[in-house]
């Protein structure tokens, strides 16, 4: 059969069945469309992370709690919590790193008045902004007696002061944390996101107040490390 015969028959088939071939080249175009924006989000969610990280610094290492099989891809979220302070202090230690800052990352139920919210938490140390620069707009951050002494103390998200507070001054203020009274020490200035994670709605306070009034633990999730001069890959 010729060509010519050949797109004449098609055509004549596409105008008995304009419905079903109407259809047939929507899902067509649909099908396409979905594919060329998949790629497209993927390859901006990769563009975004490998800008982060670089960001970062290539100095920046990840400390975390492995099953121990060396498996590659993300952290196993069932794997026993086996990090803990003593650890992050043999770090410290260490001539080959600058700086360590350990994290327990958490949520738990905020209230302050009639406001009432579940919020992201971080048990940090005083070396956390070090690690992760970040400005403070009111007040302080987490010092290092806070740690020592297990201090009922908050430095705020720029977000999660509004949430709370409104247009009050915080500074001083009390929010309780899964029914514990926490003194507002410091508010941040706007951070945005960071891996996908809002840092302006979360709430900062000492690790070792985390660990012992809020969750009873003696683990820390993840151990952040600045490597001591250069680093090659």
């Amino acid at each position: 059969m010729r060509t010519r015969d050949l797109i004449q028959t098609s055509v004549t088939s596409l105008k008995r069945n304009r419905s079903r071939s109407a259809l047939t080249i929507l899902g067509i175009v649909i099908g396409i469309t979905s594919v060329i924006l998949a790629l497209s989000v993927g390859q901006s969610a990769q563009g975004l992370i490998l800008g982060q990280v670089a960001d970062l610094g290539s100095d920046l290492i990840f400390i975390e709690a492995s099953s121990g099989q060396g498996a590659s891809g993300p952290p196993d979220p069932f794997v026993e919590q086996s990090l803990d302070l003593d650890d992050v202090s043999a770090l410290q230690r260490s001539p080959y790193f600058s700086l360590v800052s350990p994290v327990i990352a958490s949520t738990a139920p905020g209230s302050h008045g009639e406001v009432s919210q579940f919020v992201q938490i971080d048990g940090v140390t005083e070396t956390y902004l070090d690690i992760f620069p970040a400005e403070v707009a009111e007040g302080r951050f987490i010092d290092e007696t806070d740690v020592e002494t297990k201090a009922r103390v908050v430095v705020l998200g720029k977000e999660a002061a509004e949430d709370f507070f409104g247009n009050e001054n915080p500074i001083g203020r009390r929010l309780e944390l899964r029914r514990q009274s926490f003194r507002v020490v410091g508010v941040m200035a706007e951070q945005g996101s960071r891996f996908f994670q809002n840092l302006d709605g979360r709430v900062a306070l000492p690790i070792t107040t985390l660990q012992h009034d809020l969750l009873g633990v003696d683990y820390v999730n993840y151990i952040s490390i600045r490597a001591e001069g250069d680093v090659e890959f």
